[in-house]
């Protein structure tokens, strides 16, 4: 059952990370038009928006496991049942947020690279 809602938070993370990525995308047409005329590459593109949606992966990960964190001791101290956080969940959490911010920031990091720099610049 936790799996469950884990992978459901998982979607849903990734779900939301898409959406702000494909925004940021929407927003930043000029940026990404100026860019390319100054001799940006696709790949210099691609990197940019791959590391922002990694960046916004793994501060998720790291917000929800603090806070999953502390509502778990502090629930076993309300209790007084024994309850742990281990540093391998902790982990796993951090990898598997990284891998769902790289996976959800390719379509978006794709589409900002293939954007026509003369059509872009015009947006600004």
């Amino acid at each position: 059952m936790i799996a469950g809602v884990a992978g459901v938070s998982f979607f849903v993370g990734a779900l939301g990370i898409l959406t702000i990525m494909l925004i940021t995308v929407l927003e930043r047409v000029g940026e990404i038009g100026s860019r390319v005329a100054v001799g940006a590459r696709p790949h210099d593109i691609v990197a940019q928006f791959m590391c922002e949606s990694l960046l916004l992966g793994v501060c998720g990960g790291a917000l929800g496991f603090g806070l999953g964190a502390v509502a778990t001791l502090g629930f076993g101290e309300l209790t007084a049942w024994t309850t742990c956080v281990s540093f391998e969940c902790g982990i796993a959490a951090f990898v598997l947020s990284a891998v769902v911010g790289l996976a959800s920031g390719v379509y978006p990091a794709l589409r900002a690279s293939r954007l026509n720099p003369i059509v872009a610049l015009r947006a600004q």
